[in-house]
């Protein structure tokens, strides 16, 4: 217990020292670590300043164009390409008569765009939000507490860009996400469209595809954070978006389409994929908070409702070998990414409650049933294995974003989307390297991975996080951590290669001992409550 304690008092130090030091350079942060939203004290602008503020149509054309093009890649299919280029060519017309929701929402497009650039003079840019600023400005002059047309849309794009401009400022982020589903709520997306005769079949669809987004969002922060979600099960029957192409839809349409086939992918089956994982995933983030994920019953019905969200899910979103995907477009690749790593991290975080538990006893504890010991021993057995899965992925995104790469034009963009994931595996297989290093193999049985195997995929993974502390603070996390686990175990962290093919991921049985106090660090919700 003492080394443990070592190292949770290392990871202390080193929050504070991060407090005091200048940010990480990386293309996504600017002069300041706050959301702007939150924290900005800019002056009012009138809406003409805002239209005239604006870059020149043509500038604009390209990063509207680019914007439909590049940034799929993330869950927030909120804005109708047809009906919002129509907007747009109106605009252009005549820019006096531009709502100043719509236009932050223009504003939203151009910055979100920037960010996804692959123009050297845009990440440079970057730098410098000044689309960012007037969006804000535009939020601020159109009151958007109280809400509106638009208005959602608008704080989506804004929180997206906020995101990817201070990944590290989580509670901000948090708070900006919360806000969204508060006023969601305010404005009824909460209830199904068709209880309200006034909204257009148009209108309620893309209402959906807006509380889906948010719903996604208030989940991911709850669980980053280890709060509870704002948007509880129970509170609101709005039905998922249906799987349809853009062009199926229309403003004037008195009657929706009938849902595409859920192995049709369309250009909002990322949107429903995600969104199914975010509602396996909300219960879990529930029970985990409620610590009611100590029952086999509670963890068996809450891997059951995760992986029948995954099984439902498109095989185009599973990344299960390149050679699956070399067809795929880069934003393809992408999403099988991000689905694959969000689900192995749910199950990390699932199981390892039961862990927690083994490593308070030693053992299933005098008296246990073999039922029980079996269990125990299944829930170390995903643990390890999901853990493992990630990191498969977290070596394949370094090497795929390398110039030449089938990820190249998207570098760190896809990273960031998991990097917290790919911390999340990294800290279960430390943790069982550091405390089991010098113990024999808890289990080793044939088809298991073995400890050796597991610190070589964690030796390999030091240069890929090495290279992400560029831009990351979970990755300058990593590299501390693994510093740590290499002193203990001893030798250079780079000197061990393996070929990650030759790993066996299935059937693995390994025991693993972990201990609460260490993994608060990176798992919020074991968290005792702050005061």
């Amino acid at each position: 217990m003492d080394e443990i304690s070592d190292l949770k008092n290392q990871f202390r130090r080193t929050d504070e020292r991060q407090t005091s030091i200048e940010p990480t350079k990386s293309p996504f942060r600017t002069a300041y670590n706050t959301p702007l939203l939150l924290y900005g004290s800019m002056q009012p602008a009138s809406k003409e300043e805002l239209v005239s503020a604006l870059p020149e149509r043509s500038a604009a054309d390209r990063l509207t164009f680019q914007y439909f093009n590049e940034v799929s890649i993330l869950p927030a299919r909120v804005i109708h390409p047809p009906q919002f280029l129509k907007e747009y060519e109106d605009f252009w017309s005549n820019p006096s008569a531009v709502s100043l929701s719509w236009l932050g929402l223009l504003y939203g497009v151009l910055s979100l765009s920037h960010f996804f650039s692959s123009e050297p003079d845009h990440r440079e840019s970057q730098r410098q939000p000044k689309y960012l600023e007037c969006l804000v400005q535009c939020l601020i002059a159109a009151d958007y507490v109280r809400g509106g047309p638009y208005i959602l849309e608008c704080l989506i794009h804004y929180y997206l860009v906020e995101f990817y401009l201070n990944p590290v400022t989580e509670v901000g982020n948090w708070m900006v996400a919360g806000m969204m589903a508060q006023l969601a709520f305010r404005m009824g997306y909460h209830r199904d469209p068709s209880h309200f005769p006034r909204i257009s079949a148009f209108e309620g669809e893309m209402r959906r595809r807006v509380w889906a987004t948010i719903h996604i969002l208030d989940g991911t922060m709850a669980m980053l954070i280890g709060a509870p979600r704002i948007i509880s099960d129970g509170t609101w029957n709005t039905r998922p978006p249906r799987n349809i192409y853009d062009a199926d839809l229309d403003q004037d349409c008195v009657q929706l389409p009938e849902s595409r086939a859920g192995t049709e992918v369309t250009e909002v089956s990322f949107l429903l994929a995600r969104y199914k994982m975010s509602l396996a995933m909300g219960r879990l983030v529930d029970l985990s908070l409620m610590n009611k994920l100590e029952s086999p019953e509670n963890v068996n019905s809450a891997e059951a409702r995760l992986k029948e969200a995954y099984d439902s899910t498109p095989e185009k979103f599973k990344l299960t070998s390149l050679v699956h995907c070399l067809s795929d477009k880069p934003v393809s690749v992408a999403h099988r990414v991000i689905i694959t790593c969000l689900y192995n991290k749910s199950r990390i975080i699932l199981y390892q409650r039961q862990l927690r538990k083994v490593a308070s006893t030693g053992s299933s504890g005098p008296g246990s049933s073999e039922e029980n010991e079996n269990w125990t021993s299944a829930a170390r057995r995903k643990c390890i294995e999901a853990a493992l899965e990630i990191m498969k992925h977290l070596l394949f995104l370094d090497a795929e974003t390398q110039p030449g790469g089938t990820l190249t034009m998207m570098r760190s963009k896809v990273s960031a989307l998991v990097v917290h994931e790919c911390l999340v595996a990294t800290a279960a297989l430390s943790t069982y390297l550091y405390r089991w290093s010098d113990a024999p193999a808890v289990d080793e049985s044939e088809g298991a991975v073995s400890k050796s195997e597991i610190e070589a995929i964690l030796r390999q993974s030091y240069q890929t996080w090495s290279h992400w502390s560029n831009w990351s603070a979970e990755a300058r996390r990593a590299v501390e951590l693994l510093d740590l686990l290499f002193k203990k175990l001893g030798g250079n962290s780079l000197d061990i290669e393996i070929d990650e093919e030759a790993l066996p991921m299935d059937e693995m049985e390994l025991g693993l001992d972990w201990d609460a106090d260490t993994l608060g660090i990176f798992f919020p919700l074991l968290n005792e409550p702050s005061v």
